[in-house]
């Protein structure tokens, strides 16, 4: 499944979202030509639409903050573009490229009409998450 939004943005893409359903993956990210695949396990941790425009605005900023392209230009200094691996732009950014996100994303968010409450709430949940897949799994090494 496949969504797009069209905006003034100022890198001036259209930026495409890509569902995948896989309920492992808790996350979302963004890749080069404005497109972020967005995971099952995401939509499955967000309660409200507000916690969602706020992970999609965090995304959309990961380009729009050049941090994307500049990802990009690091990983092709090694190899060809066409034999670069998706997992090669995991994990890419620090923190204070994440924060730099999620503080943009909530304007971005905001100027859509959602809460930027919705970050803190999304990350609040996604803590939650994390913590009871821990759990889970010391219960099945226990086991």
């Amino acid at each position: 499944m496949q969504s797009s939004t069209r905006r003034n943005f100022p890198s001036g893409l259209q930026f495409h979202f890509v569902f995948d359903p896989n309920p492992d993956f808790k996350s979302a990210f963004a890749l080069p030509g404005g497109y972020t695949i967005v995971g099952g396990g995401l939509l499955a941790i967000v309660q409200t639409e507000d916690e969602l425009a706020n992970a999609l605005a965090h995304e959309i900023e990961h380009v729009e903050l050049g941090q994307v392209s500049g990802r990009v230009s690091g990983l092709t200094k090694q190899k060809e573009i066409k034999n670069l691996e998706l997992s090669e732009f995991l994990p890419g950014y620090t923190k204070e490229e994440e924060l730099a996100c999620d503080l943009n994303g909530q304007q971005l968010a905001a100027k859509a009409g959602y809460s930027p409450a919705g970050m803190l709430m999304l990350l609040r949940h996604s803590r939650l998450s994390a913590k009871e897949s821990r759990k889970s799994r010391l219960k099945s090494i226990r086991a």
